[in-house]
């Protein structure tokens, strides 16, 4: 009977591995782990950038829906959530700017937004 960390020898003796890939493989505890070689920056770049989109639209959503079924003052509480992560893209700023101007008819509060957007973007 083989275990995982018989796979994990018998990958590391060269079989099935190609050394001279830009992705690397291993196995460990049954589970494939793959990461790309550093020659493949660009590639990462793009795949953060998308995950940074897609993190956003996430939060946007989830502002929108806390306006539409908790109230404005909940959907504030939850843009400044947003606002303490690391990773919040620009789209969440400008959502709760939007909705501040249009919904609220507030352009001191959008302002605000905005200029505290540009600041930290």
């Amino acid at each position: 009977m083989r275990t995982p960390d018989a796979a994990t020898n018998n990958n590391d003796a060269g079989q099935g591995l190609n050394q001279q890939s830009s992705h690397s493989q291993m196995m460990k505890g049954g589970v494939q782990i793959i990461w790309q070689a550093s020659g493949d920056k660009r590639a990462k770049s793009k795949e953060l950038i998308e995950c940074r989109r897609e993190y956003g639209l996430v939060w946007t959503m989830y502002l929108h829906f806390a306006r539409h079924a908790e109230g404005m003052k909940s959907s504030r509480t939850k843009f400044c959530k947003a606002r303490g992560e690391k990773w919040t893209p620009w789209e969440v700023y400008e959502s709760a700017v939007l909705t501040e101007y249009h919904d609220m008819k507030d352009t001191g509060i959008a302002r605000r937004i905005f200029e505290k957007g540009m600041e930290i973007l």
